[in-house]
């Protein structure tokens, strides 16, 4: 997400002091910043920053600083990736400032000390018009091309929206500049590439907008400066991917309601913050789910602890079992054999199930001890307190399902979120839970004989231990119960009373996606919004990660020979990439989408900030 553009503004290059430009032929090293000059009072200027050793990119650390009287005073120190890197300024008052370079990783013998590690300083003017406070912003992936080309994104906002029009992208020449062509530029972003056969800058013209008195002309309507260095094609040997969130993107951002809770919202206003037109509707408590928690196994062994448990084979009770019992169940023949000690028992058909049954159940009732659970071998979690297990030949193999009322029981055993997160995130996660499981309560799947399955393909479901938990246990169930009343549970459903399958995922990049923009149909429910909480460090923890990919698997995922750079070609609504593009060191290019991106090379998230080698 990019910060907030609010200054239409004349463009300051900040290039190293003293130093000329360079001719085509010559190398060229130093520090280069750019900035917007004018703003209005508060609002963040970003400003461009490029690093070149000898027209080879410098990985270091760098300090912004600002005037002070005689003195410069520090303002923050950034890092510095592959020759570029994007830091901002907010002054309330005209102010001047400078980049100062730190330290440098590489390439060796980088000079970061005296006029070669200390830009021209650059003086940010404050005005008060706001309507000269909306410039279009100009960015590039690398500060040394490969070979002469460079893919380069366009970023305008006026106040937080979106501004359709036209800029004219412009290149340098002697004391001047000339006109290279006219970007539409639509929602707010574009794509262009530079070329130069020299070090070159580029800048952005604004031409027209969509925003009513907009100011246009020079200097409130140009971009900062994007300093271009022509180098050799190389293929890096990994690439790093920077990037922030965490899933899909769809529907509602689990610690985008954490973030908001912590802000004081209640579970309605998240959900319906996420859920675009949701209303809040009751459904009956005592629908039953069927929730796969084991399959593709040999034999299975169940085990009660704290109580009896009892099973029925061809619909009558064949044994009960005191705690800590074993039986076990193995396919035959395309039906069951149950065995308890020296006792077998086997179905007669091959579609009969085998029920197992524990006490302190809406089954069964008859201990002293509250909270009887049964074990199931292999399966994912350690017990399993309420419903009853139903157990059959699946293909072959074992299939073990827990049959749970939907309003509670399903619920107590999602483990989807912490329990020791606010009361009325918990909430919100509990209503979007059952919502997505009541709109799976059609006919039962044959693949898993199941509504549903325990884990991401569905929800993450581990019966008794999500309640077990110490102390925050108590929370969850409190959480859960909080949504029930006499009339029904709680869910969610469109203003015509549509059942909403409330998709969920971990964090995003700023903005949820649209449905149609990771899969293929557009829900009415599923639109972008903001979820500007993911993007806090206190909030989430995925915030910003980075990854890193061979070479040999970017390559092989975009079936080129070599790989040198990879780009963001467009985005979605939400921001996340949706066209990603590589280019080989001979100029050969391939794309894919930004999904299949995140999918092949086991990301996060597809919300991409940046992909360098």
């Amino acid at each position: 997400m990019r910060p907030r553009i609010s200054a239409l503004v004349a463009l300051v290059t900040l290039v190293l002091a003293g130093f000329a430009a360079p001719a085509a032929a010559a190398t060229t090293t130093g520090v280069y910043a750019s900035a917007v000059a004018t703003t209005t009072a508060g609002a963040r200027v970003p400003v461009a920053v490029s690093w070149v050793s000898k027209d080879a990119p410098v990985t270091g650390r760098a300090n912004l600083q600002k005037r002070s009287g005689s003195s410069w005073v520090h303002v923050r120190q950034f890092a510095v990736v592959d020759g570029v890197a994007r830091t901002w300024v907010d002054p309330s008052v005209t102010t001047t400032y400078r980049i100062r370079a730190s330290s440098a990783s590489a390439p060796s013998g980088t000079v970061t000390t005296g006029a070669a590690g200390t830009s021209r300083s650059v003086t940010v003017t404050v005005v008060t018009s706001a309507l000269k406070a909306g410039a279009p912003h100009l960015a590039q992936t690398s500060a040394v091309l490969d070979g002469t080309r460079a893919p380069l994104t366009v970023a305008w906002t006026y106040r937080g929206a979106k501004v359709t029009g036209a800029v004219n992208l412009q290149r340098s020449s002697g004391s001047g500049w000339v006109h290279v062509r006219r970007v539409s530029v639509v929602d707010g972003v574009a794509s262009v590439t530079g070329t130069a056969t020299g070090t070159s800058l580029f800048r952005l013209r604004a031409v027209s907008s969509d925003v009513p008195g907009l100011v246009t002309a020079h200097p409130y309507g140009t971009s900062e400066e994007v300093r271009l260095v022509p180098g050799g094609a190389v293929a890096p040997a990994s690439f790093t991917v920077v990037g922030a969130g965490y899933g899909h993107g769809v529907g509602m951002s689990q610690y985008g309601a954490y973030g908001m809770a912590l802000d004081g919202a209640g579970p309605t206003t998240i959900l319906q913050h996420y859920y675009t037109g949701a209303t809040l509707a009751r459904t009956a408590t005592k629908q039953l789910v069927r929730v796969q928690v084991r399959t593709g196994t040999s034999a299975t062994t169940i085990t009660s602890a704290s109580g009896k448990a009892r099973i029925r084979v061809n619909g009558t009770v064949a044994t009960e079992v005191a705690a800590g019992t074993p039986v076990t169940i193995a396919p035959v023949s395309g039906k069951l054999r149950v065995t308890v000690g020296a006792r077998t028992w086997t179905t007669s058909s091959t579609t009969s199930r085998v029920h197992v049954e524990w006490q302190n159940t809406r089954y069964w009732t008859g201990s002293t001890s509250a909270d009887v659970t049964v074990k199931v071998s292999g399966a994912d979690a350690d017990a399993y307190r309420w419903g009853r297990l139903e157990v059959s030949n699946l293909s072959g193999s074992v299939n073990v399902v827990d049959v749970v009322q939907l309003g509670d029981e399903y619920l107590y055993g999602l483990a989807e979120v912490p329990s020791s997160w606010p009361a009325n995130a918990l909430r919100a996660q509990v209503v979007a839970a059952r919502s997505y499981a009541w709109a799976d309560l059609g006919s039962v799947s044959s693949g898993c004989d199941c509504h549903l399955y325990d884990d991401t393909r569905d929800q993450v479901f581990r019966g008794w231990d999500k309640v077990a938990e110490p102390y925050y246990g108590a929370r969850w169930k409190s959480a859960v119960d909080a949504t029930i009343s006499a009339e029904g549970s709680s869910v969610l459903t469109t203003a015509g009373g549509t059942r909403i399958k409330a998709f969920f995922f971990s964090s995003s990049g700023g903005r949820t996606e649209n449905s149609e923009d990771v899969w293929s149909a557009a829900l009415p429910y599923a639109r972008s919004v903001d979820d500007r909480w993911s993007k806090d460090p206190d909030v989430n923890p995925n915030w910003r990660w980075t990854a890193t990919v061979s070479q040999a698997s970017m390559r092989s995922a975009f079936g080129l020979p070599d790989v040198a750079t990879v780009a963001v070609v467009s985005r979605t609504a939400g921001g996340s990439a949706d066209v990603v593009r590589a280019t080989s060191t001979s100029g050969a290019t391939a794309s894919m989408s930004g999904q299949s991106f995140r999918s092949r090379f086991g990301l996060r998230g597809a919300w991409i900030s940046s992909v360098s080698g």
